[in-house]
């Protein structure tokens, strides 16, 4: 492994190829995604795609986290034949699993498709919907509901009292997240905020209820490169007061992008688990819409440090 300037250059080691998906430096280490390459036989071979690992600056060594298995056919008709196998499976996984959620965006043009997700096959355990308070088509549902403080303007009471009054009214509130894409513009979905304006606010608004045994999301940047800046940038405004338990990531392409991403940002904050709180592979083909779907639940279900995910109702 070598490195140069701010990327990781990962050369062949004897009969193990590699091949770097993608890299980026942070502080003392260098964290990367790989792809390793094993001929299997003249009509395929291996390939393990390590959703992140560790290369650090200081000992010179690189540290495998996790991987990712599939085997690719060499012939062009036998892999597309895989892909089809694939994207033929349902929709939805026939697994179930308790880190799912709904990412729920009313509608007012189709509001009942809200029931969809309060049927008793739905094996959805939570969901938030930008507010800091319950959607009232799923006032008596199961789903245990996750407020959010989307941005600088307040609700009315103001997020921590509303919180604060559902936990005395003895509602099952044991998570919060914190603003939505505060580096991104409002054009997109973004709240714009400034990372010291943040820091402030949540000092305020979002902190205190770790009091009350409440556990806190980070505020959830865009996949952008300007999210790691404006994250960094916000956790120095604090100077210690803000004290997140878990890092929201958003992110919106194909699976590979999401694993890298998904590296970065738990190379850059191990300590913390991820909760993928809006994905999805948008302006594709349904069947590689499917295809996606169903591979990339399939690993959030498989790896420990994803402990929740949602997939965005709005695609």
């Amino acid at each position: 492994m070598q490195v140069e300037g701010k990327f990781c250059v990962a050369p062949a080691r004897g009969n193990l190829s590699f091949r770097l998906i993608s890299s980026v430096r942070r502080r003392d280490k260098c964290i990367v995604v790989l792809e390793h390459l094993f001929p299997l036989t003249p009509d395929s071979f291996i390939s393990i795609i390590d959703a992140f690992a560790i290369f650090s600056l200081k000992t010179q060594s690189l540290h495998f986290i996790h991987y990712f298995l599939s085997v690719h056919l060499a012939h062009s008709n036998m892999w597309s034949q895989r892909l089809a196998a694939l994207a033929a499976l349902p929709l939805i996984s026939a697994t179930t699993s308790p880190k799912r959620g709904l990412c729920h965006v009313p509608s007012d043009k189709y509001p009942t498709d809200d029931n969809i997700w309060t049927t008793t096959s739905s094996d959805l355990t939570w969901y938030y919907n930008y507010q800091s308070t319950p959607s009232v088509s799923y006032s008596s549902s199961n789903m245990q509901f996750v407020p959010m403080l989307w941005g600088s303007t307040l609700p009315s009471p103001d997020f921590k009292t509303t919180v604060e009054n559902m936990l005395d009214a003895g509602r099952n509130v044991s998570y919060v997240l914190g603003f939505n894409e505060p580096d991104g513009p409002q054009s997109t979905g973004g709240s714009n905020m400034p990372a010291d304006q943040a820091a402030s606010i949540w000092k305020e608004q979002i902190e205190p209820l770790k009091a009350r045994g409440v556990k806190l999301g980070a505020p959830a940047v865009t996949g952008s490169p300007t999210g790691f800046t404006w994250l960094e940038n916000w956790l120095n405004a604090c100077d210690g007061g803000c004290n997140p338990d878990f890092i929201p990531v958003h992110w919106y392409g194909n699976f590979e992008g999401l694993a890298s991403h998904v590296g970065q940002v738990m190379g850059t904050y191990p300590n913390m688990t991820i909760w993928v709180t809006e994905w999805g592979f948008p302006n594709q083909k349904l069947e590689d819409t499917q295809a996606n779907y169903n591979m990339t639940i399939e690993w959030f279900d498989r790896i420990g440090y994803v402990s929740r995910y949602s997939y965005s109702s709005s695609l």
